[in-house]
């Protein structure tokens, strides 16, 4: 768990989206127009992160899927949904997955797949196959960089998103169980309250939240093929246990929800 930020203690500033060439000892240059930062990728990993530290901040007070004050609660769940798929919003072009189905029917935007370059197979390889060397080419190796980073911000995404949803309905459950044995307890007084100043400017129609969150469980699925369809298997692997931890409960949950439709 990332510790939330707070009044006494708030998490240090984003470092500036500068490449480390226009860094130097006594001042910090400007981005070149055009050329996106390689710390970009990086940085939007971290809010999706941060997206849910008001969430955080309410199960370290209260304990992790503990129901307090549903109300409160499902508005806090909202509000990191709703922040977390706001981070894709920003990102450059080169990080982005579109949504455009290829000429061959399947789902993305995949071009040609990349082979890194491995001379001890050269001969058993087909020649047809391009091959990017990143060690001499400083742009495909950038571009490399890129597609790895870009499967680590969308698994990263896709997970959290997941992860919000599956709770908002675990604590439904609880509360409707409660509330059909008539044993729901008020919220624990000022710390509930406190959450207020997080929640001031957070306004939506919490009456149809079920049915959003249920189309939001949907649409995880749907872009969990897109990204999978969209990322070649070579810029997955260099994110390894972090990103099959990421992707396994949405492949089961993908499986599940199939066989469910």
């Amino acid at each position: 768990m990332i510790l939330p930020p707070t009044p006494t203690e708030p998490h240090p500033p984003f470092p500036a989206e500068v490449d480390d060439a226009y860094i130097f000892p006594a001042y910090i240059g400007q981005q070149p127009e055009g050329i996106v930062s390689i710390i970009s990728g990086f940085l939007a990993n971290v809010r999706v992160y941060t997206s849910y530290s008001t969430l955080s901040t309410m199960e370290i007070a209260f304990g992790i899927g503990e129901l307090f004050d549903w109300e409160r609660q499902k508005r806090i769940l909202d509000l990191s949904l709703q922040t977390c798929r706001r981070v894709l919003d920003g990102l450059p072009e080169v990080l982005k997955v579109l949504p455009q189905d290829s000429r061959d029917g399947r789902f993305g935007q995949r071009k040609q797949p990349y082979y890194p370059p491995m001379p001890e197979y050269m001969a058993v390889r087909d020649p047809a196959l391009p091959v990017y060397d990143t060690e001499s080419s400083p742009e495909a190796r950038r571009q490399a960089q890129f597609e790895i980073q870009k499967a680590n911000i969308y698994a990263s995404h896709l997970s959290t998103r997941s992860y919000l949803v599956e709770k908002y309905f675990t604590l439904l459950d609880t509360y409707n169980k409660l509330k059909a044995q008539r044993s729901i307890h008020s919220s624990p007084g000022a710390l509930a309250a406190g959450l207020d100043t997080i929640l001031l400017h957070q306004a939506g129609d919490y009456d149809i939240l079920e049915q959003d969150m249920a189309n939001e469980r949907d649409n995880v699925v749907k872009d969990l093929l897109v990204v999978l369809g969209s990322i070649d298997l070579v810029n997955m692997e260099p994110n390894a246990d972090s990103f099959v931890s990421s992707l396994t409960v949405l492949l089961m949950f993908t499986v599940l929800e199939l066989i469910y439709i």
